[in-house]
């Protein structure tokens, strides 16, 4: 972590996910995409939490449902910030 420091990078985790959560347990190639989008949509909006770091990739399958997990995340009072806002340097 020092290391990463020295050279100027900010280390962020994450809470949420949807690769270990979700996609692992299907096979991607046969499967169709929109129950696999359904499970991503569920696991996400049911953990969405204060603070929480939400770990989404460009695929079909995180990107599907995206309006409907924002709308989810916002519904439970929550707001959503870049984490550039977030983090002090």
């Amino acid at each position: 972590m020092q290391i990463v420091s020295e050279l100027g990078y900010v280390p962020v985790g994450w809470n949420i996910e949807s690769y270990y959560a979700v996609l692992r347990k299907h096979d991607l190639k046969t499967e169709p995409v929109a129950p696999i989008a359904d499970e991503v949509y569920a696991h996400v909006s049911a953990k969405a939490k204060g603070g929480s770091i939400i770990l989404l990739h460009f695929n079909p399958y995180d990107t599907e449902r995206l309006d409907e997990i924002i709308t989810a995340i916002k519904e439970k009072g929550l707001t959503m910030h870049l984490l550039s806002e977030c983090l002090e340097y």
